[in-house]
This record gives structure tokens, C-alpha cells and sequence, in this order.
């Protein structure tokens, strides 16, 4: 349903449904919530719009419903007197903010007393917010009203995204004030979190309840891998005991490369719930991260890595890391190890591409482990390192039973690396 077939439904019975009792009419306003649950927002408000043009009674009813006007975009438009009434309706009900601070002319810097009068409403009712979506200017980082939204108490948030773009070499600034937990540390409900371009320990961040975690940088000159194993450590030790998806994004060095392999700090296991981690970036850092003692995945959980090829141990032949100068090699170590972990569970489906756009794809009954690279070579180098190294049989180290499905492409693959086992 359209918003556009809504509304002449709605005209064309309207006067039978103005007659309608305040619980009927509040059941119908759910059932059109729950249509549009998924649209742009733009088709949300043309709905929301048709609601209130049935008749009168139908206007009143929508307007004094709060459930309506908990979802508010762009608090930062030039109509405050929107957003106003907008939250005013809103009354009690939980906030989802969606905002984005755009400048025609992004200044070098913002007057540190930027504040725009919406914001100010928005932080008297800071425990109301439910969803926060901010995408800033790196400069909003050095205002006071970015630090007042960062330590304001939000009890009842469950959902934070927060994306900084601009000049981003000025991202590193944006760590916090020494010692200070993230919302004062009042965000005990926080389920899903996703930061972009922003740096922020992670033990000052409450995540006793996360089960979502995104992680996204185009940062340089950054020693980005301190910070990101500072994430991983609390992963794999277990300490976010509720997470469930992790994703890392545009993982990289940038040239800060490590002295030595990735130590854990905390020993622990990861945790059972945790059912994906998902690395994007260099494959170098991608696999710098995979490479530490003690690292077992839980079942059920899915690995899925997409490498990009990286120069360092070229350009830096001075750094004596594993990962960083042999990554092909060590990611088949650390592949094969998880497989012979997963033994007593063949393979039921195997899909192996090769060409310009190589993807490997090993599915059980427990695990599915999808690997794409973008460069052809170092991909074929990996598939050897995998099924060579090993006196065991390309079967026996890919789990390989009668049963197992394979795409045309997948067998011709499989008899090369037989062939090429054999000559081994």
C-alpha cells in the first residue's frame, strides 16, 4: 500500500471512519506504522499526512498521538518551530533522532558557542531518546554542545550511530576528556553502536548490553590499530557477553605499522552469542587482528572477511610481523585452524570463484566462512597455502564429504588444487 492509496481509501470512507471510537482509530494508526516500518522517511510523512486529512476527528486523533511523532529528521533544519511542535507531540513517547549538520562551506573551524536552538530543546529531553543518528562535521567535535549531548544521561537509548565527516585527520581530537565514560556512563539500554571517524576507548563506553557493534574509519596518520584492538580485546575476551554482530570497516594501519603480533590483553573465550564478525579493509590488518594466541571462534558463529591487497611489507621491510609480511600464509594458518576446529561438521556447500573478482565461501552445519579478495594472485596464493601445507588430503583440510554441494566452478578449482597438492 502507497501512501498516496491510503489517503484515497481514507477519503473515499471517510464519512463512515469519522465516526470511529479514539482505540479504534489509535489500532489503525499502528497497523500504518507497521507498513511503513521500513520506507524512506519521506513516504513515512506523506502517510502520516494522509492520516490527517480523513476529516477533523481523524486530524485530532493523529496529532494527540505521541507514537506518531517520536521519529523527528534533521533537528538541525532551518524551521525550529517545527521541530518544536514536532517534539511537543511527541509528548512521552521515546525520541528516534535522525539529523546531519551540513555546511554549504565547511569553515576550518566552528565557534566553539555553535548551538543550535533545537539542540538545546533536544538536550532537556535526552532521556527520552530511544535512537540517536548523527552525522557532524569533525568541528562539532570541539563544541561545547557536542560535549553537553556526549555526557548527557540517556537511560533509555538503545541505538547510537555517530558519523564524522569532513577533515578527518582532526578526528583524533575526538577521544574525550581523560577518564570520562561516554553519556556519564547512564546508557545501560544501549544494544546497537556504530561510530565513524570517531575515537573513543571502549572501557569508557557502556557495552554490558551491546549485541551490535559497526566500527568504520578513513582516518591517516593515525596509530588506528591501538584503538581497534582495544575493541577487539573486550570481543574476544569474552567481556561483551551479549554481543552478536561485529563489524570492522576500512581496517587499516595507514602506514602506523605494529612492532610485533596482536597480544591479548584479557584472557577469556569469546562469547557464545557472538554469531558474526565481519572484517573490511587491508588484509594485513584484517589478519593482524585474526592472529593471536588462544583465538577460537564459538560455533555458529560466521567469520566473513573482504581484503584489499596492501603494500606494507613491501615499502617497510624493516617490520618483522607475521601478518604484515606473509598475510596470504598466515590467514590459510588461520583459516586451516578453524576448519580442523569444525571437523566432526563436514562441509556441506563449497564455493570457490576464481578470476577477477575471487571469493571463497565454506559453509556447515555451524559455521559459514566467506573470504573475497581483490587481487586474483594473492587469492590463488592463499587457496594453495590452505590445502598444501597440510599433509592431509584437499578434502580432509576443507572437511570435504560425499555429501558436500559444489558449483562448477568450485570442482574445476578443487581438481587444480589436487593437482597441485599431489605435485607437492
Amino acid at each position: 500500500m502507497t501512501p498516496q492509496t491510503l489517503h484515497s481509501r481514507s477519503r473515499t470512507e471517510a464519512g463512515t471512519r469519522c465516526e470511529l471510537s479514539p482505540d479504534i482509530l489509535q489500532y489503525i494508526f499502528s497497523l500504518v506504522l507497521d507498513t511503513f516500518k521500513t520506507s524512506p522517511q519521506s513516504v513515512k510523512r506523506q502517510a502520516l499526512l494522509a492520516l490527517c486529512q480523513v476529516c477533523c476527528s481523524w486530524n485530532v486523533a493523529a496529532l494527540n498521538d505521541a507514537r506518531l511523532w517520536g521519529k523527528i529528521v534533521d533537528p538541525c533544519d532551518k524551521s525550529s518551530k517545527r521541530f518544536t511542535e514536532h517534539l511537543a507531540r511527541s509528548k512521552g513517547a521515546p525520541l528516534e533522532i535522525l539529523t546531519a549538520v551540513v555546511f554549504e562551506k565547511p569553515p576550518v573551524r566552528i565557534n566553539p558557542e555553535f548551538e543550535p536552538p533545537q539542540w538545546t530543546t533536544l538536550l532537556a529531553e535526552s532521556h527520552r531518546l530511544k535512537n540517536l543518528h548523527l552525522t557532524l562535521p569533525v568541528q562539532v567535535a570541539d563544541t561545547e554542545l557536542f560535549n553537553k549531548l556526549m555526557s548527557a544521561p540517556v537511560d533509555s537509548l538503545q541505538r547510537l550511530s555517530l558519523v564524522f565527516t569532513g577533515r578527518l585527520a582532526e578526528a583524533v581530537k575526538m577521544t574525550g576528556s581523560r577518564g570520562t565514560m561516554l553519556f556519564s556512563g547512564q546508557a545501560g539500554a544501549l544494544r546497537s553502536l556504530s561510530l565513524g571517524n570517531f575515537i573513543f576507548p571502549p572501557r569508557l563506553i557502556p557495552f554490558e548490553n551491546l549485541e551490535f557493534l559497526r566500527l568504520g574509519y578513513t582516518l591517516s596518520g593515525v596509530r588506528l590499530h591501538i584503538h581497534l584492538k582495544g575493541w577487539w580485546d573486550v570481543v574476544c575476551s569474552g567481556e561483551m557477553a551479549k554481543l552478536r554482530e561485529m563489524y570492522l570497516q576500512n581496517v587499516s594501519f595507514f602506514s602506523a605499522l605494529p612492532s610485533r603480533r596482536c597480544p591479548p590483553v584479557t584472557q577469556g573465550a569469546v562469547s557464545p552469542n557472538l554469531k558474526r564478525i565481519s572484517l573490511e579493509g587491508d588484509i594485513d590488518a584484517c589478519v593482524w587482528l585474526l592472529d593471536r594466541d588462544h583465538l577460537q571462534l564459538p560455533p555458529f558463529c560466521n567469520l566473513e572477511l573482504s581484503l584489499r591487497r596492501s603494500n606494507n611489507g613491501v615499502f617497510y621491510p624493516e617490520v618483522d610481523v607475521p601478518a604484515v609480511t606473509e598475510p596470504d600464509e598466515v590467514l590459510s594458518s588461520i583459516v586451516g585452524r578453524i576448519l580442523k576446529q569444525d571437523s566432526s561438521h563436514p562441509c556441506l556447500k563449497l564455493s570457490i570463484i576464481l578470476g577477477d573478482n575471487p571469493k571463497f565461501v565454506h559453509r556447515s552445519a555451524i559455521r559459514r566462512i566467506t573470504i573475497t579478495y581483490d587481487c586474483p594472485d594473492a587469492f590463488s596464493f592463499f587457496l594453495f597455502n590452505l590445502t598444501s601445507t597440510t599433509s592431509a588430503s584437499v578434502d580432509s583440510t576443507l572437511n570435504i564429504n560425499a555429501a558436500t554441494r559444489f558449483t562448477d566452478h568450485s570442482k574445476k578449482a578443487i581438481k587444480g588444487l589436487k593437482r597441485d597438492a599431489a605435485v607437492v
